[in-house]
């Protein structure tokens, strides 16, 4: 259905004339029942201006003024009526954008702008996420603007994502999740009208996770390595204290020897990840640990670990697991589903994991027993013997 709309060029004599006796040229849109007034950014003396003809008849330039606003009308006449033909409604936010500023603000450099905004104030691992989900954006459509952002541009996007950048479901998830950001920001900021992933379920990353069992780590443990390959006995040690306590990389990495608390022996610390305070009690493995490290500390030092990169730690850790024989593929976030896992596996109750791990719902908790399969036999031989 064609828009009902009409446009053309007012001077604001309503308003104070300016002190070089000039008023505002403004761009007078109806839009059904609606009036939208827009500055053009130009000025012009009321004598040099036609309410009749509507242009410039004279003055210094007149007719590269009326040239100039001409094209800025039929640029939106054209804008529109692509607008029509894609089916996509013509709202006044979207009138509003196309006339900001000189020419419409671009949704990339509103991108842009925001990815700016954060820096200084957001994690630095948060803004290359965002500037790489803008890098994929430009990839999948140079031209992507505020009109276009609707249900079936997400879905084409996703489906670029999938087949043709082979992108597996947690990266995907993480585009979507960065684009879902800056929509609503532009939502709040009046730049666009809609949230099209409203309509739109972002699918959450696959719940099979790698872990190692509790008589895997065992074996982890007391595994004989080389003598010489320090850094693969450096990424034991912290993979297992990761084992005992749940810890994410970051939060290894970042943990200080202010966080280890005695009477009783517990980690108190603030996720990196989610800034939520949480309390882990310290098994004696992870004591034992402790102890090793603190003996090893050179005077003054602050950090539990020594800093290391997550590629480097899953690197080592590849190596390790060919001198400990256990045949899975594992990065450092699997000790951290081994805590998890085994603790299920311990019947432990789930809300005190829930806690552990510093999670807000506990439904994401509940995403690890879906990685045992164990517990389905177990549940299935209850069952028959209520039969039998």
């Amino acid at each position: 259905m064609a828009t009902n709309y009409s446009i053309k060029l007012i001077i604001r004599d309503d308003k104070p004339v300016k002190q070089n006796g000039k008023h505002p040229l403004y761009f007078l849109v109806r839009l059904n029942k609606h009036l939208i007034k827009l500055p053009t950014g130009k000025e012009i003396q009321k004598v040099n201006w036609d309410k009749g003809s509507v242009k410039a008849v004279s003055g210094a330039n007149f007719q590269l003024l009326n040239s100039y606003l001409g094209k800025k009308i039929a640029a939106f006449d054209q804008y529109v009526l692509r607008m029509d033909t894609m089916g996509k409604p013509v709202t006044k936010t979207v009138v509003k954008n196309f006339f900001k500023r000189e020419g419409a603000m671009t949704f990339y450099q509103f991108f842009e702008d925001q990815i700016q905004l954060w820096i200084g104030v957001k994690k630095e691992s948060t803004i290359m996420s965002y500037k790489y989900t803008l890098q994929i954006l430009k990839e999948f459509n140079p031209d992507l603007n505020f009109g276009d952002i609707d249900v079936e541009m997400i879905e084409r996007l996703d489906k670029y994502l999938r087949l043709v950048r082979k992108n597996k479901t947690g990266g995907t998830f993480g585009r979507h999740k960065c684009l879902k950001t800056i929509i609503k920001i532009a939502i709040r900021k009046d730049l666009l009208d809609k949230n099209p992933y409203d309509h739109f379920k972002i699918k959450l990353a696959d719940a099979n996770r790698a872990f190692l069992s509790v008589e895997e780590i065992k074996k982890l443990k007391t595994a004989s390595l080389p003598e010489d390959l320090l850094r693969v006995q450096t990424t034991r040690e912290t993979f297992l204290f990761a084992c005992y306590t749940g810890l994410r990389f970051s939060d290894i990495v970042n943990l200080k020897w202010s966080n280890i608390k005695e009477n009783p022996d517990r980690l108190e610390i603030v996720m990196e990840k989610t800034g939520k305070e949480i309390t882990i009690p310290i098994i004696p493995l992870a004591k034992t640990i402790l102890m090793h490290l603190k003996k090893e500390a050179i005077s003054g030092q602050i950090n539990v670990f020594k800093a290391i990169s997550n590629q480097v730690v899953n690197r080592n850790l590849k190596e390790l697991m060919i001198y400990t024989g256990i045949k899975k593929k594992l990065t450092f976030h699997s000790a951290r589903n081994s805590f998890a896992c085994n603790h299920i596996e311990a019947d432990t109750h789930i809300l005190y994991l829930k806690d552990l791990l510093g999670h807000s719902d506990i439904g994401t908790t509940q995403i690890y027993a879906k990685s045992l399969t164990k517990g389905l036999y177990e549940s299935m031989n209850k069952l028959s013997k209520i039969y039998n």
